[in-house]
């Protein structure tokens, strides 16, 4: 199932799952309406997703990779308050281009609970987040293998942690917002979200 579910990453399955959701929300995504909509009998789309949730999981891991690479384009030799800034700036040039699967990305992806500090995969787009504040902050990353098998992991303090938390959860609000009056409210938006970040950084820095 693993192998046939990154066959089609790009195929017709992915690309309608996300077309549904971009034109009417998550909601609207039904498995008989989708297997229409690509050429399936019902009983065909399910050889590919057991379900509704593993369709939708597919999706936010397809997600999660295509924003790990959109942080990874910002370059990791700026000065780190510029690498931390244009990470941020990555994060939200990331959701006006995919608006379909940013909604579905962090709804969905599993969810474990882990204390702040703690390991987490590399290959979360996170990852990116954390290695670039802890550049900002001077503090090293350490990184490991997951004895259970994940892979590979790293891990920063707990401090470096809560920085990369407001920062992540101020480019978050500033997408949702930013989605939510696209086409409603004329402002300017890249002065603004730079502005924003800039002086939350400032404010973090001060702390």
């Amino acid at each position: 199932m693993a192998g046939r579910h990154r066959s089609l990453a790009d195929g017709d399955l992915i690309r309608a799952a996300r077309q549904v959701v971009a034109r009417e929300g998550l909601g609207a995504l039904k498995m008989r309406r989708l297997a229409k909509e690509v050429g399936l009998s019902a009983a065909g789309l399910y050889e590919y997703f057991g379900s509704k949730e593993e369709l939708v999981l597919a999706l936010a891991h397809e997600a999660n990779d295509l924003l790990r690479r959109y942080l990874e384009r910002v370059d990791p030799t700026l000065p780190p308050r510029q690498w931390v800034l244009g990470i941020g700036l990555a994060y939200l040039e990331y959701a006006m281009d995919h608006a379909e699967t940013f909604i579905v990305q962090f709804s969905r992806l599993p969810q474990r609970e882990r204390a702040l500090g703690s390991p987490i995969p590399v290959e979360l787009s996170y990852a990116t987040v954390l290695t670039a504040v802890a550049a900002w902050m001077g503090e090293s990353v350490e990184h490991g293998i997951d004895p259970g098998g994940a892979g590979a992991t790293l891990r920063v303090t707990p401090v470096v942690e809560q920085r990369a938390i407001a920062l992540w959860g101020m480019v978050h609000g500033l997408a949702m917002l930013d989605l939510g009056l696209t086409g409603r409210w004329q402002y300017p938006r890249g002065p603004l979200q730079r502005r924003a970040l800039e002086c939350l950084i400032d404010g973090l820095e001060r702390s």
